[in-house]
């Protein structure tokens, strides 16, 4: 029996130097991967990877089952997820990989659990080369 399970649908929001190169490597290990970001070129340049840019966050989100966070602080991670909020399914896993400190992290806790969302805090840390 062949297993006929769709790929796992990935969401990334922010798609800067780290959020591009996470996006690239989903993409070509056979995830479908959607993307967004505040400045627009910046996920259209994704498609060429193989990944779906798409306009608004909420839209972006919709039917995913992993939503991943890569963005510059905690405030920019908050505003992003809020704008996503009217799409993200109950129950989405939340992948944050922004380095945001400790306040912020609590504070996206607080919004994960209001939200029932699942919370994986996993910050990193790098350049360009690392994330590719």
């Amino acid at each position: 029996m062949t297993d006929c399970k769709p790929p796992v649908a990935v969401t990334v929001l922010g798609t800067g130097l780290i959020g591009a190169a996470v996006s690239r490597n989903l993409a070509r290990k056979g995830f479908r991967v959607r993307v967004w970001n505040r400045t627009p070129e910046k996920a259209c340049a994704l498609a060429a990877d193989g990944a779906e840019p798409v306009d608004r966050a909420a839209d972006a989100v919709r039917g995913a089952d992993i939503v991943v966070t890569v963005l510059k602080d905690g405030p920019a991670v908050r505003e992003a997820m809020t704008a996503a909020l009217p799409g993200l399914p109950k129950g989405a896993i939340w992948l944050q990989l922004s380095t945001v400190g400790v306040g912020a992290i609590e504070a996206l806790a607080g919004f994960a659990a209001e939200n029932n969302l699942v919370l994986y805090d996993a910050p990193v840390q790098g350049t360009r080369q690392p994330a590719e």
